[in-house]
């Protein structure tokens, strides 16, 4: 009677055992995942933080304006250089395409 008590306890806790130790295990793999990836959530956060800052710096426009004056010929719009909408060719005997609402 007592050696058919303790075989019927192993056949319950024996499966319930492996079954625990496989969770802790699935566990683990799941916190040092949930570590890999928060590692990787700050090391993000401060690289946006520094491209931010960089952002902020290059895009002084005080530093725009000198660029532009440096690289770029811009001058202010000639009423020479404004044309009527007829003047330019158009598709299907000049009928425009696309009537916008603005």
């Amino acid at each position: 009677m007592r050696s058919t008590t303790i075989v019927t306890w192993i056949i319950f806790i024996l499966p319930i055992a492996l079954g625990l130790f496989y969770v802790k295990h699935v566990v683990a793999n799941l916190e040092t995942d949930l570590t890999s990836l928060n590692k990787s959530i700050k090391s993000d956060k401060e690289e946006i933080h520094v491209l931010t800052a960089e952002w902020t710096y290059l895009s002084r426009p005080e530093r725009v304006k000198q660029l532009s004056a440096k690289y770029l010929d811009l001058a202010p719009t000639k009423s020479t250089q404004i044309a009527d909408i007829s003047q330019i060719p158009m598709a299907n005997d000049g009928a425009i395409l696309v009537q916008s609402n603005y």
